[in-house]
């Protein structure tokens, strides 16, 4: 059908998940003065992203099912709202605690969105279409990464950290006039009432699920700590490592393309053990470099750290969109929940991941992060050689 080919319609479902990740992470660089400012330890403002992640992988499951009752465009509008409206209550908040319970709130409003939008483009595209409006949708994260969240930092370091929510409130509001004047009205077919959450017993569904929680936990496990392991390796820290979030960005940009190509192609499986194997190298390498096994001078360990990280993150973000599709094939009348129920594994992978990748330094120290993470991708190697019964890959040329 014509119209789901790329269009206005489905770019600015970017626009909201661009809004959203911008959201998520806008204030991390400013926690310090953050923290000053509300009288907390530097660890105990940063509670400030574990809360907002905590509450987003709780709720989403639950929030998609109770809004498959409701049209996407209608959910969209006001829950982008609300989400706004928080964000400008979170800059005038006079204390930690009551910052902490607005962004829960927050955690809990955004886990609609993101299900919602990848929902509702998946609705507007064919079959044949389907994983490269979901590329472009999940690029919208990919982008909060390397222009959202840093203008956020700009902002808030020429005013104030209270500054980095009114952008981000405004961002926000933005995205919600886009889908009001440009998205058409998505009809939601999904399944509804709490029965729909059973699709989790589906062998492809909890599969492709695992493999998401795996992919982030086996990443986090190394990138919750990229300025300490920067600057172990090359020295590098201070400005120096928002280089390295850069070349991050930017991966994750190449990566969903790729996905978004291969998506529901014939090498689709093959690009599923390759991702994973290249990011269980690309981590591996990471502890090389720390334990200096691999050592070429500080520059060149910094060059080649911000290979890895690139090389890593091609990977990691090329399977998002891979993943989602084979999701939504199991699913085709549960997208919102099997969509919130895989936001949900990509927080708990990161939240999970910087808490072992604590325990790894804990226990072991800095240098073994690359090799824990590493491991932990082998497993997920391992799985996808599991035969999935009734998903049918049917090869698309592109």
């Amino acid at each position: 059908m014509e119209q789901s080919k790329f269009n206005p319609q489905i770019y600015i479902l970017m626009l909201v998940t661009f809004a959203v990740g911008t959201e998520t992470y806008v204030f991390s660089g400013l926690l310090v003065q953050l923290a000053r400012d509300l009288n907390v330890s530097v660890a105990t403002a940063g509670q400030l992203s574990s809360s907002f992640a905590i509450a987003y992988a709780l709720s989403a499951p639950f929030m998609a099912n109770f809004s498959a009752r409701f049209e996407r465009k209608k959910v969209l509008i006001t829950a982008l709202a609300g989400l706004a409206l928080i964000n400008l209550i979170a800059a005038a908040m006079p204390s930690f605690e009551s910052l902490l319970v607005v962004r829960i709130i927050g955690g809990i409003i955004a886990s609609l969105i993101t299900p919602v939008a990848a929902a509702s483009a998946s609705a507007l595209t064919d079959e044949k279409s389907r994983g490269k409006a979901l590329a472009i949708v999940f690029s919208g994260l990919t982008l909060s990464l390397i222009l959202g969240i840093p203008i956020g930092s700009l902002i808030g370091s020429v005013f104030n950290w209270r500054a980095t929510f009114l952008f981000s409130g405004l961002l926000i509001i933005l995205a919600a006039m886009g889908v009001g004047f440009i998205l058409p009205n998505v009809p939601n077919t999904d399944q509804r009432g709490i029965k729909s959450l059973a699709i989790v017993k589906i062998k492809s569904v909890y599969i492709n699920l695992l493999l998401t929680l795996i992919g982030f936990l086996a990443t986090f496990t190394l990138t919750a700590y990229l300025s300490p392991v920067a600057k172990q390796v090359a020295g590098i820290e201070g400005s120096k490592v928002s280089l390295l979030q850069f070349a991050i960005g930017i991966g994750s940009i190449i990566g969903v393309i790729i996905g978004g190509k291969l998506t529901n192609h014939k090498y689709t499986p093959l690009m599923m053990k390759a991702g994973y194997s290249v990011l269980s190298i690309t981590l591996f390498c990471a502890s090389l470099l720390m334990f200096r096994t691999i050592s070429l001078g500080n520059t060149g360990n910094g060059i080649f750290l911000g290979f890895i990280f690139w090389i890593g993150t091609i990977a990691q973000f090329a399977l998002a969109p891979i993943v989602q599709d084979r999701l939504i094939e199991a699913t085709p009348n549960n997208r919102n929940v099997v969509l919130a129920l895989n936001g949900s594994m990509i927080f708990l992978g990161q939240g999970c991941g910087a808490a072992f990748g604590g325990i790894v330094i804990s226990s072991s120290g800095l240098s073994y992060l690359g090799f824990a993470g590493a491991v932990i991708a082998v497993v997920a190697i391992l799985i996808t050689f599991i035969p999935i019964r009734g998903t049918v890959y049917k090869p698309v040329t592109v």
